[in-house]
């Protein structure tokens, strides 16, 4: 492969950013990529700050171990729900049943969330 604007010179490189072929004399090191031009070291630059907060948002590369929040909001609102539907029966009063089922059964997705966030090494 030769570099795109000397299409005589062998390409030393690929551009992070375009991944067009590129000589020394082209190319441009930003110390976690090489690029071609000013634009291309804009959008490498931005990449990797996005990449970047992703890792942060999800937890990835962290070692700090963290329940995942979806399964925090889904394990509330079961543990809500299951007060509330076995509260009468505490009282003396028949328990309310949909209300127990709705608390059991998003215990249940509270469960399959926090498999599938291990499963893919995601903020757990």
């Amino acid at each position: 492969m030769n570099c795109f604007l000397h299409p005589s010179t062998p390409a030393v490189a690929c551009c992070k950013s375009c991944a067009r072929g590129i000589c020394a004399a082209c190319s441009r090191d930003l110390q976690f990529a090489v690029v071609c031009s000013d634009a291309c070291a804009k959008d490498a630059t931005q990449a990797r700050e996005l990449a970047g907060r992703t890792r942060l948002m999800y937890g990835i590369g962290s070692q700090r171990r963290r329940i995942p929040t979806a399964v925090l909001i889904y394990g509330l609102i079961s543990l809500m729900l299951l007060g509330l539907g076995l509260l009468p029966l505490i009282l003396g009063r028949r328990p309310e049943w949909v209300l127990t089922g709705m608390g059991l059964m998003t215990a249940v997705v509270a469960i399959v969330i926090y498999r599938r966030y291990r499963a893919f090494g995601i903020q757990t």
